[in-house]
């Protein structure tokens, strides 16, 4: 049984009513209905001047051979179409797609064209491409319908292909349903664990290209499941991958950091970061399992600051956090104590903080220290610092910064139980999620 979308399907007419480009019949074009619809008692639908499907003679064979013809797709009473949204596809490839890598990476990973081809013989990657480009432009109903059809396209696809893990598709995919905001996409948990589990069970093409591909498949999932599960919990999925995931093959040639497509810093400090969030979010570290996990994560970040803090403003930024992070659950202090120290460390952060110029990374490198800064700001200026920098990020992207913006609001305004432990209080808030 084939999938219930179509794939390089064709339009038999240019100008034809929709009713027969939906099931590939040739139209004689005559409204207001047309000779195959009479006979099947059908409505003819003709298309608008705003509506009129591009054909592959309107903008170019490639595009038209693999996009033209999809069905009436209406799910959950949605009508979507990807033909109709090609300048939403457009402004995903030449807008939204190259500020997802990093700027100053390797030039190989710069080009996209694969990922983008792959869309055209795809149409729920398609779709995805087109729900990420209208969250950018702040079209959340076209975001919701795109989003339901590429579900449905993927459930199809993975309902009758023979391994999946194999699909370049369907991890593209998967991959690019992470980068919805969680309002658009509620289920980025499940979406990243699955990512992952795709890359767990790939091993190399052997081809420059798939492999250039799945790097970067390889690198945004680690962002999402370690950078990004501060702000969304659902995305602490690593543990749960990461034990079949051969990481060490996708790094084995250990290039230095500013060529990585994604990751602003080398994967084991991202899992160190992942670590740390994990480990913050306990009340009260008890068990001895614990408290060694504890030690151990002090005993990496001192030895990144011996070994590779050469004066970095970012490096010292983020080591100072994570430093202020686990103050919070230091089984050696109480919590009046743990505040006190915060606080002594607090003041450096905001000054590293105020000259530091959280545009040149991605956006959740940049998101991370400013989350556990914000959680702890108390004064004017130091909350000052801290709203210019989410404008700043916010202004990029429309997704996390907003969505931490609304949390640090929530944090701040909500009322000081007990001053002396409100650094720990405010934290445990930030981690849990308000």
């Amino acid at each position: 049984m084939p999938p219930d979308y179509p794939t390089k399907a064709r339009l038999r007419t240019r100008t034809g009513c929709l009713e027969c480009r939906s099931r590939r019949k040739k139209c004689d074009e005559k409204p207001p209905q047309c000779g195959s619809c009479a006979k099947k008692n059908l409505i003819c639908t003709w298309p608008s001047a705003n509506s009129q499907t591009l054909d592959r003679r309107r903008r170019g064979a490639k595009l038209g051979n693999n996009m033209d013809g999809n069905p009436h797709t209406d799910i959950c009473g949605l009508a979507f179409r990807p033909e109709q949204h090609i300048e939403m596809y457009t402004h995903f490839a030449t807008v939204v797609l190259p500020c997802m890598v990093r700027q100053n990476c390797a030039a190989e990973y710069n080009d996209q064209t694969y990922m983008l081809q792959l869309a055209l013989d795809f149409p729920p990657l398609m779709a995805i491409m087109i729900g990420i480009a209208a969250v950018y432009l702040e079209d959340e109903q076209l975001a919701l319908e795109s989003y339901l059809f590429s579900l449905h396209g993927l459930r199809s696809r993975m309902a009758h292909c023979a391994d999946a893990a194999r699909e370049d598709t369907i991890l593209a995919s998967t991959i690019l349903l992470c980068n919805l905001r969680p309002g658009a996409t509620p289920n980025i948990g499940l979406h990243a664990t699955a990512a992952g589990v795709i890359l767990s069970r790939r091993s190399s093409s052997g081809l420059t290209q798939i492999d250039l591909f799945e790097r970067v498949c390889l690198e945004s999932f680690l962002y999402h499941s370690t950078l990004m599960m501060l702000f969304e919990p659902s995305l602490d999925i690593l543990q749960r991958v990461n034990p079949t995931m051969d990481l060490a093959r996708y790094f084995s040639d250990l290039p230095p950091p500013t060529s990585q497509p994604i990751l602003d810093a080398s994967y084991p400090f991202v899992l160190l970061i992942a670590d740390i969030t994990r480990l913050a979010r306990s009340t009260r570290l008890v068990s001895d399992v614990e408290i060694q996990s504890y030690s151990h994560l002090l005993t990496k970040i001192s030895h990144y600051d011996r070994n590779f803090n050469d004066g970095n403003s970012t490096m010292s930024l983020y080591l100072l956090t994570m430093r202020i992070l686990l103050l919070k659950v230091d089984p050696t202090l109480s919590a009046v104590e743990a505040t006190e120290q915060i606080y002594q460390l607090s003041s450096n952060g905001f000054f590293i903080l105020d000259f530091l110029d959280v545009n040149q990374y991605l956006l959740g490198f940049s998101l991370w220290p400013v989350a556990v800064l914000g959680a702890i700001a108390t004064t004017v200026s130091e909350r000052q610092i801290v709203k210019s920098k989410m404008a700043s990020l916010a202004r990029r992207q429309h997704g996390q910064a907003m969505r931490l913006q609304g949390r640090l609001k929530e944090i701040w305004t909500t009322p000081e139980a007990e001053k002396l432990t409100l650094s720990v209080d405010r934290l445990h808030m930030l981690v849990k999620g308000v």
